[in-house]
């Protein structure tokens, strides 16, 4: 579902996570405002991720990608996105912040080089990242956000 948010709305959401136990406000009011002041918005059990249609990211023959939080999504799926994508997408949300964000893509980068040479197949690779199993896997609990236990991820190593 796309929905749009007003600025105060976001700022609370914002102000309302959690990192390590501390709440914290990671980006200045100039740019909350200049980046999340327009645009379309996907809510999901009270989580909001901002989303940007384009043809670039990701590469075809993928639907969406998460980078940092924001979601981009191909333009032919602009009005095909399914709740179980943003559910799965959301997930990767909650393991990069668990990993704060730069721990995420080095693990998940030196993961999918490991398991690329181990398959010799790209897509195998993909699928077997222990971020991805626990994406895939829950996308279609809705409620999984809100029950998951922190770095859940690593029961698929």
């Amino acid at each position: 579902m796309v929905v749009s948010l007003n600025i105060y709305d976001l700022i609370s959401q914002i102000l309302s996570e959690k990192v390590l136990g501390w709440s914290v406000l990671v980006v200045k009011w100039r740019f909350l405002i200049k980046f999340y002041g327009k645009g379309n918005f996907i809510k999901i059990n009270n989580f909001v991720m901002k989303v940007i249609y384009n043809n670039i990211i990701p590469f075809k023959g993928f639907i969406a990608a998460n980078l940092f939080g924001v979601l981009f999504v191909r333009n032919e799926y602009k009005d095909n996105i399914s709740n179980s994508i943003i559910n799965h997408e959301e997930i990767h949300t909650q393991q990069m912040k668990e990993l704060l964000y730069i721990g995420f893509y080095l693990w998940y980068i030196i993961e999918w080089f490991i398991k690329l040479i181990y398959y010799r197949n790209f897509y195998k690779a993909y699928r077997t990242i222990s971020f991805e199993r626990e994406a895939y896997k829950h996308q279609y609990n809705m409620y999984w956000i809100l029950c998951r236990n922190k770095f859940h991820f690593l029961q698929y190593l």
